[in-house]
């Protein structure tokens, strides 16, 4: 589905979702407040050009007044971005309760069946930056809390979910260095569908798959060092991790899930180094430190620090630089599988490609045995 097609489908919402005091919803929509609930009021909330957003305000059977978040998406893969939005957020909410707010249901629209919703509790929260220490404090509790309990002890996830409306290939694998190269390969074929094949790209991949990743990600699960899949956010941006207005809790809402390496939190092209020298610097999306490596993000290296006194990088931990810039490729990738009409997220993702190319010429390379 195109970016286009998407925005149509969310005009068309504006039929569904009648604003205002007293409106009439649809009957699927009511269905999932408890029967007999009572529509006070529909507002706008929030802006997005892949979801139609809303809050609802019902006064539930008991008298009580209760607010709700809806968002929703056109056809089928509007269903799966729905699906996967709430099964992310119900398995987020189970490690961290007090950090989302908690979904209540997915489905479709009566009225119109090709259009589909998600609902949650509605919180409260500013546009602030969150705090670093608060930050690194919730996504390592996240982390902590689900470090080895994937269901299949594996990498993965058991059903596609979407960041905004790009698929993830979620399939479940034995290692790290296999479940992030396929994510790799969905995400390059879902660039190349907006913005077409490239001679230069091309030779890159070829690389970029035999060596560059089994050369960053296998060794830390070769000789003695080990990590565990724990279970990720990994759409971490301002606009998904907010402070809660009433105590200034970190809040974290829109989970794209996957069982995967902690530092895997989606971020952007720039190196530790650099974020050392200069504190204006802002890293993101890691798996969920990635996002702190984006400079249009304006969360910095104090974010990371922060979150590295609760959990350190990985083993071998002088790759971890490299690393970062690995998974932050991917969400270059998808900025221009977003934005067909903006070539900068390509080339940044091969000018890093292309270094990793150079930097990691022999690929993996087993430890000598002793």
């Amino acid at each position: 589905m195109s970016a286009g097609s998407i925005a149509k489908g969310v005009a068309e919402a504006e039929e569904i979702d009648p604003l205002g005091p007293n409106v009439v919803l649809d009957r699927s929509l009511m269905a999932a407040f408890p029967e007999g609930s009572n529509v006070l009021e529909v507002t706008p909330s929030g802006v997005s050009a892949w979801v139609k957003t809303v809050k609802i305000d019902i006064q539930l059977p008991d008298g009580t007044v209760k607010s709700y978040f809806k968002k929703g998406a056109p056809g089928h893969r509007g269903l799966g971005m729905m699906e996967g939005t709430y099964m992310s957020e119900k398995l987020i909410h189970s490690f961290i309760p007090e950090h989302v707010p908690a979904p209540l249901a997915f489905g479709s629209y009566e009225s119109l069946p090709n259009m589909h919703y998600y609902i949650c509790d509605y919180g409260d929260m500013t546009d602030d930056l969150p705090d670093p220490a608060r930050f690194g404090q919730t996504f390592a509790k996240l982390h902590l809390n689900s470090m080895g309990k994937s269901p299949t002890g594996r990498y993965g996830f058991p059903l596609t979910t979407h960041l905004a409306f790009v698929p993830n290939d979620n399939t479940w694998t034995d290692t790290w260095s296999e479940w992030f190269s396929n994510a790799m390969k969905k995400m390059l074929e879902e660039e190349e569908r907006s913005h077409g094949q490239d001679d230069k790209l091309d030779q890159l991949k070829e690389p970029l798959f035999a060596k560059v990743i089994p050369g960053l990600l296998r060794p830390m699960e070769t000789g003695s060092n080990r990590i565990e899949p724990c279970l990720c956010h990994s759409d971490v941006w301002p606009g998904n991790i907010k402070p809660n207005a009433n105590n200034g809790e970190v809040m974290m809402l829109d989970s794209c899930a996957f069982w995967g390496h902690h530092e895997c939190t989606k971020p952007t092209s720039i190196s530790m180094s650099e974020l050392k020298d200069d504190s204006n610097h802002q890293m993101t999306n890691l798996a969920d430190l990635g996002c702190c490596r984006a400079p249009r993000y304006g969360m910095g290296r104090a974010y990371v620090e922060e979150y590295f006194k609760c959990i350190p990088p990985s083993k071998p931990e002088e790759d971890f630089e490299d690393r970062l810039a690995l998974y932050a490729m991917r969400y270059d990738l998808l900025h221009s599988a977003l934005f067909p009409k903006e070539p900068q997220f390509r080339a940044t993702a091969m000018v890093e490609m292309q270094r990793l190319v150079d930097k990691y010429p022999e690929g993996f390379q087993e430890p000598a045995v002793r």
